[in-house]
């Protein structure tokens, strides 16, 4: 626990050493004080962020923010400009920003914070 709290872990890449590559679109959590193994305790929601890698990621208030970051599943590269909140207490995920008009440029490893 971090601060009494597990710690999560959205998306990510597993492996890019070796093909193909894959990205997935899960949640998992980790409690630190039992080590127990990471486990998926969110099923996966109707509506929450693509896959994605090199995302920024903040916490504030116990709720987790996700912005941008890339996939290039099915060979495509995507790079995104959304900007997603999970709230663990309740386990929903919610949409803040599409990503369309008057934001930053899409981009790859952003540094947030959330204040």
């Amino acid at each position: 626990f971090v601060d009494g709290h597990p710690v999560h872990l959205f998306s990510g890449v597993v492996s890019l050493l070796t093909a193909p590559s894959s990205f997935p679109q899960d949640l998992r959590s980790l409690d630190v004080t039992a080590m127990t193994p990471w486990s998926p305790p969110f099923p996966g929601a109707l509506t929450q962020p693509d896959a994605r890698f090199n995302a920024g990621s903040t916490v504030r208030d116990g709720v987790m923010f996700v912005y941008s970051g890339g996939n290039t599943t099915g060979g495509t590269p995507t790079t995104y400009s959304d900007l997603w909140k999970f709230d663990p207490a309740s386990g929903v995920w919610t949409r803040l920003h599409d990503g369309t008009g008057t934001v930053p440029t899409a981009r790859l490893a952003p540094s947030i914070i959330a204040r």
